[in-house]
């Protein structure tokens, strides 16, 4: 087995730092041949079944690790808890630790694999003659050799096999007839559609709704609907079905077919509308709102809401496709792997008349009419425009949704003055004249309007991402929300300077809030009463928390005790660069990653990206360090421009490391733009920095 480390390369990090997301391209692809994937609910963890074994990407594309096997994986599940994963073979299955990529065990089935499925506590196998259960330790628990009806002497589970999966515990075969086993392992009942023996009886496609109440099996003469007693509860007449699949919503089921159409039918057979595929089907799957289909020229995506394309995806011969349940992520594979985020939603703002500043959540976005691809969720939309009243409204996108918001503006009156003079109000902003302090102290620097509004924006927008992580990881930011609010209603009110400090201030304080929820997570896994920690935390004495923190981390033991010393040391590295107006908010994505892989379980991850991130941020601060020490001098000459430290101001300070190394003689290892990220050595000195 080979391990792959996760160097965090520079690449990676900008693609983590854009809060936007884009269809017009996989996320990334990897040059390796796929027979199989499979996804983690959340899209974290995504699995590749190869000719040697079996690999894992997380949702970056950094290998995680590369399980050698010793023959192809044409099929693969994952355990619901992310703790195992099943591949099969020929006529092998084989389980692997999820984490790690330890082998655990193989079990030779004595028969060609049709079918696999995971639950909680068992996975199940559907083969040309048999379906078999499995406990993950081994134990088999279920094996059974359903009866089967021949038509001319030839049994029809000899050319088809038996699509398996689960309704809660119990067992659902679909081969000539579909059959309900109980979580005891005794038949519940038996469903056979046909009335005489002439119709080609083989069931080729099995799905059950998530809510295990309705069972839909589909062959070559349509779709049956069963709920969860073996009733009949109604057929789709759509002829040679393949593969299909229920929404994670269960109100629909998405119908893939041979002759390369794609349904989608409501739970009671009413068929929304149907789509001809690109090339020869081979399989789909669904997620939050999409359906993608693996076909032989690659990936097309269509939309579940009504079966628009949102673009084809040439892939080359694609052989499978996964979905998330919970997102809407994909993987396919086949002559490569590819990966697809399409979280997002699509905000266009237009304005009567046009050429209006259009600021979301306060943050200036451009004039309008302008389109904007943006991470789901509650905006506030600002309009304005000299001479013109500003107008404002609240939308809320959901993940994939597509919204224009027109806004018309109300032209300002000329009001005269008690003295005859005509005056007319403007909304111009007043530039703060105060002196310009870095580094802890005055710098010789008047700031112009462009360049407080930018910085500004910039501030807030980082604060928001950040936040954004934290609430998807489970973590909240009460202490930095209302200073961000302060932060965005400085900004709209053309306060760029206080809305600057305003946003810094709320941005170092929800990274201590991440902080301080972090430390306490780990200190919980160890066993330790946190409640301490808690009510420091409560009262809003972020300090006084994280030093309760460090004291009660010596209880810790092995590898939670060396998480916590390096995800912790990590996030001091932030806050002791951040007092010297260093700020590494473009770096922070690894630590957040790091609590991620905590969060689902993965002790041993989460210190390997701790540990790394880490490193990064001890070298990158010792650029800005280098880069502060360039601009107090550029300043005291009267030499400092305006972009020179709107830069560093951003957090873009990598190019001055590489400036150094040149003059010195070294070779810095830059990336695009103004970015140079040192490479991740395991030989790099890790300080513990202390407040």
């Amino acid at each position: 087995m080979r391990h792959a480390g996760f160097i965090v390369a520079l690449g990676m990090i900008l693609a983590l730092l854009s809060p936007l997301a884009t269809a017009a391209a996989p996320t990334w692809t990897k040059g390796i041949g796929v027979y199989s994937v499979c996804i983690s609910p959340d899209g974290r963890a995504i699995f590749a079944g190869v000719e040697d074994g079996v690999y894992l990407f997380d949702r970056n594309g950094t290998e995680v690790w590369h399980t050698e096997l010793p023959e192809a994986i044409k099929l693969l599940a994952v355990s619901p808890d992310m703790k195992y994963v099943v591949g099969a073979g020929e006529k092998d299955v084989y389980v692997i630790n999820a984490s790690s990529g330890e082998f655990l065990w193989s079990t030779d089935t004595k028969g060609k694999i049709e079918s696999l499925a995971a639950s909680g506590d068992r996975f199940v196998v559907g083969t040309l003659f048999s379906v078999e259960a499995y406990r993950y330790t081994g134990k088999l628990t279920f094996l059974r050799f359903p009866e089967t009806q021949t038509t001319g002497g030839v049994a029809m589970a000899a050319e088809v096999g038996y699509s398996v999966g689960f309704a809660d515990k119990a067992i659902v075969v679909a081969g000539d007839k579909v059959i309900y086993y109980r979580a005891d392992g005794t038949e519940g009942w038996k469903y056979d559609p046909y009335a005489d023996s002439s119709a080609d009886r083989n069931f080729e496609a099995l799905a059950i709704s998530p809510d295990n109440s309705l069972i839909a099996a589909g062959g070559k003469d349509g779709v049956w609907i069963l709920d969860v007693y073996g009733t009949f509860r109604d057929k789709l007449t759509v002829p040679n079905v393949i593969d299909l699949e229920f929404t994670p919503d269960g109100e629909y089921i998405a119908i893939l077919t041979s002759d390369g159409k794609v349904y989608l039918a409501d739970r009671n057979g009413n068929v929304e509308w149907s789509k001809a595929t690109r090339g020869v089907p081979k399989n789909l799957a669904v997620t939050l709102h999409y359906v993608g289909i693996a076909t032989d020229k690659g990936v097309e995506v269509l939309t579940i809401k009504d079966g628009s394309s949102v673009n084809f995806y040439d892939l080359g011969n694609t052989n499978s496709v996964a979905g998330t349940e919970k997102a809407d992520y994909l993987a396919a594979g086949g002559e490569k792997l590819g990966f697809f985020n399409f979280n997002y939603a699509v905000l266009t703002v237009k304005t009567n008349p046009s050429g209006a500043e259009v600021y979301i959540n306060g943050v200036y976005k451009g004039t309008s009419p302008l389109s904007l691809t943006i991470n789901p969720g509650k905006y506030k939309i600002t309009v304005s425009m000299e001479g013109y009243y500003s107008n404002e409204t609240t939308v809320t996108l959901d993940l994939g949704e597509s919204e224009t918001v027109t806004l018309t503006l109300e032209k300002r009156s000329e009001i005269e003055t008690p003295t005859g003079t005509v005056t007319t109000t403007t909304t111009s902003p007043q530039v703060s004249m105060e002196k310009y302090r870095l580094g802890g102290q005055e710098i010789n620097f008047q700031p112009s309007e462009g360049y407080l509004r930018e910085v500004s924006s910039y501030a807030i927008q980082k604060t928001e991402e950040l936040i954004d992580k934290m609430n998807g990881l489970g973590y909240s930011a009460d202490l930095a929300g209302p200073i961000l609010e302060k932060a965005r209603q400085e900004y709209l009110n053309g306060n760029y300077a206080a809305a600057r400090d305003k946003a810094l201030e709320a941005w170092i304080t929800a990274f201590r809030e991440f902080w301080v929820q972090y430390d306490t997570a780990i200190l919980s896994k160890g066993g330790i009463d946190v409640s301490p920690v808690e009510e420091s935390y409560k009262s809003g004495n972020l300090e006084d928390a994280l030093g309760k923190a460090v004291s009660m981390s010596g209880k810790l033991e092995g590898e939670q005790k060396e998480l916590f010393d390096a995800a912790d040391g990590a996030a001091a590295v932030v806050d002791e660069y951040w007092r010297k107006d260093v700020r590494l908010w473009n770096y922070v994505d690894p630590l957040l990653d790091s609590a991620g892989k905590f969060k689902d379980g993965d002790v041993k991850g989460a210190k390997e990206l701790a540990e790394n991130a880490r490193a990064a941020l001890e070298n990158v601060g010792k650029n800005g360090e280098k880069a502060l020490s360039e601009i107090l001098a550029q300043a005291r000459t009267g030499g400092l421009s305006e972009e020179k430290l709107k830069e560093f101001e951003m957090g873009n300070f990598g190019d001055v490391e590489t400036e150094t190394q040149t003059k010195e003689g070294g070779g810095g290892i830059c990336g695009p733009g103004l970015f140079a990220i040192p490479a991740l050595l395991p030989a790099l000195l890790h300080r513990r920095v202390r407040r």
